[in-house]
């Protein structure tokens, strides 16, 4: 992995783009469906690598980008963590994931940490 000075610049610009349009409201990562778990792949095998980048900015920019697309639609939620969508009918305290999501969650954490 290049430490290259404009290398190191368009990686950071492409990891923050790429957490600031995927996390925006609508975006791929609404908790109203499963759309966005099915970036989980997309974030193990190419968003946490740069975890391990020599570059302390493209790391630190690996990890923001990662934690902005694992969290659920945060607007989705009361801040009791309750669901406020008109879809449902009974309060919803937190996502439900399939045990091979619940893997790569795991996986991209560890790498967090």
């Amino acid at each position: 992995m290049s430490q290259d000075t404009e290398v190191v610049v368009k990686l950071v610009l492409s990891l923050r783009t790429l957490g600031t349009l995927l996390n925006m409201k609508g975006g791929l990562t609404s908790s109203q469906g499963a759309l966005g778990w099915t970036l989980l792949p997309f974030i193990r095998d190419v968003v946490s690598c740069y975890l391990l980048h020599p570059s302390c900015d493209v790391r630190r920019e690996a990890a923001l980008t990662c934690c902005l697309l694992l969290l659920p639609d945060h607007e989705d939620f009361d801040q009791n963590g309750d669901s406020i969508g008109s879809n449902t009918s009974t309060p919803m305290k937190h996502a439900h994931l399939g045990s091979s999501s619940v893997a790569i969650v795991e996986e991209v954490m560890q790498k967090l940490l």
